[in-house]
C-alpha cells in the first residue's frame, strides 16, 4: 500500500535545478514524541543527484514494506543524506545505532523498571510500527547476522509479534525502514572494517540496495565552500575560500586514489583515504585559523593534525602533512601574494604638495 502523502516539495529545495515534485507531508502535521525526531534542514548539505534520484524512486514506490540498504565508505555522507531528505520531506525519524550485543529485543522493546514497579517498554521498531515514523538503522553489519534473520519479519513489513506480552503490532502504513552500513550487505566486510560480520543471503535479499561513495571533486569543494564560509563569517574573500575548497577536494581525491591502499597488505605508514567528514573538519579548522591572521602553512598543518593526522602513527602523518603541502600549495601562494600586496600598500607613503 503507498504511503499517504500530503504535499508535494520542489526539487529545487534539494538544491536541483529541477522542476520535479517529490512527494512528503506538510510540516505543519508533524508531531512525534522521543525517541522520534524531526531533524532540521541543514541549508550547507550538497545532496549528490544520482543518490537522490535513487532514493526518491525508493521513497515513492507503492510497496512500503521493502527496506532500504545503503552501504558506502566511513564519512561519504549515508546517513547525513537520509536525513537531510527525510527533514525537507517533512517525517519523523527513530535511528539506532547497532553494537555486538545488539538483539532483537533492542529493535522490538523489553520489561523495564518504570515508576517503581516494571512495564513493557517498547523498542524503536514499535513505535515505529505505531506511529508511521522511518526507522534508521545504523552501522548494520556489527549486529551478528543471527539478529537479522530473526527479524525478517520486520523488513517484510509484517506485524509486529511481541511474545512476552502477545500483542500483534501492524505496520503503519507510512513507516518506512532504511540501513546505512560501510560494508555491502551481500559480501564479505572489507579489511578496513574489521569487526563487522558478514550478513545471511537470506536478510540480504529483503532489500533495495543503493551504493553511496565519495562525492565528485567539484561537489566536494561545493561541499567544503558552504561550511567554510559558514566559519569564515566574511573575515576570508571568496576567492579565498574557493582556492581553498578546490585544493581540499584534489587533497581527498588524491587520498583516495593512492596506489598503496590497493596492496593486499596495507602498512600503517600509509594514510587511509580521508572521508569527506574529515575534509571538512580539516577545512572549518583550517578557516578558523586563517580567519584568526594565523601563519598559513602553520595553520595548515595544525588543521590536518587536529582532523584526523594526530590519530595515525608518525610516519603516516608526515606524509599526510606532505600531500596536504603539495595540494594546498595554490592557496598558501594566494595568502602570501595578498600579504605581500597588503604590506606594500601600507609602505606608501602620501605625497605632500
Amino acid at each position: 500500500m503507498p504511503m499517504t502523502f500530503t504535499t508535494c516539495i520542489s526539487a529545487q529545495d534539494f538544491g536541483l535545478a529541477s522542476e520535479t515534485m517529490i512527494p512528503g507531508f506538510q510540516a505543519s502535521q508533524l508531531s512525534c514524541a522521543a525517541p522520534a525526531q524531526v531533524v532540521r534542514v541543514d541549508p550547507c548539505h550538497v545532496f549528490d543527484e544520482s543518490f537522490l534520484q535513487d532514493l526518491v524512486l525508493w521513497w515513492t514506490w507503492p510497496d512500503t514494506r521493502i527496506p532500504l540498504y545503503i552501504a558506502g565508505p566511513t564519512g561519504c555522507g549515508k546517513t547525513t543524506s537520509v536525513l537531510q531528505f527525510l527533514a525537507r520531506v517533512h517525517v519523523p525519524v527513530i535511528s539506532l545505532t547497532c553494537s555486538r550485543r545488539f538483539v532483537k529485543d533492542d529493535l522490538v522493546g523489553r520489561w523495564g523498571a518504570h515508576e517503581g514497579g516494571f512495564a513493557w517498554i517498547d523498542g524503536p521498531a514499535t513505535i515505529a510500527w505505531k506511529t508511521g515514523a522511518v526507522l534508521l538503522i545504523n552501522e548494520f553489519s556489527l549486529a551478528p547476522p543471527e539478529v537479522w534473520v530473526g527479524a525478517n519479519d520486520i523488513f517484510e513489513g509484517q506485524p509486529i509479534t511481541i511474545e512476552k506480552t502477545g500483542l500483534s503490532i501492524p505496520r503503519h502504513v507510512n513507516t518506512r525502514v532504511i540501513v546505512t552500513d560501510n560494508c555491502r550487505c551481500g559480501t564479505l566486510p572489507e579489511s578496513a572494517y574489521s569487526s563487522r560480520n558478514q550478513q545471511d543471503a537470506s536478510t540480504c535479499d529483503r532489500f533495495w540496495h543503493m551504493a553511496a561513495d565519495w562525492p565528485k571533486p567539484e561537489v566536494e569543494a561545493h561541499i567544503v565552500l558552504y561550511r567554510c564560509e559558514r566559519i569564515a563569517q566574511g573575515a576570508l574573500s571568496s576567492e579565498t575560500l574557493a582556492e581553498l575548497a578546490r585544493c581540499a577536494a584534489r587533497l581527498a581525491q588524491a587520498s583516495r586514489t593512492n596506489p598503496a591502499l590497493e596492496a593486499d597488505f596495507v602498512s600503517e605508514d600509509v594514510p587511509a583515504a580521508l572521508s569527506t567528514r574529515v575534509v571538512i573538519r580539516l577545512c572549518e579548522i583550517l578557516t578558523q585559523l586563517l580567519a584568526g591572521s594565523c601563519i598559513p602553512e602553520q595553520s595548515l598543518s595544525r588543521a590536518v593534525r587536529l582532523a584526523i593526522g594526530s590519530a595515525l602513527n608518525d610516519r603516516a602523518c608526515l606524509t599526510l602533512l606532505e600531500m596536504a603541502a603539495f595540494h594546498f600549495a595554490p592557496l598558501l601562494e594566494t595568502l602570501h601574494s595578498s600579504t605581500a600586496a597588503n604590506r606594500r600598500r601600507r609602505n606608501v607613503r602620501p605625497k605632500i604638495g
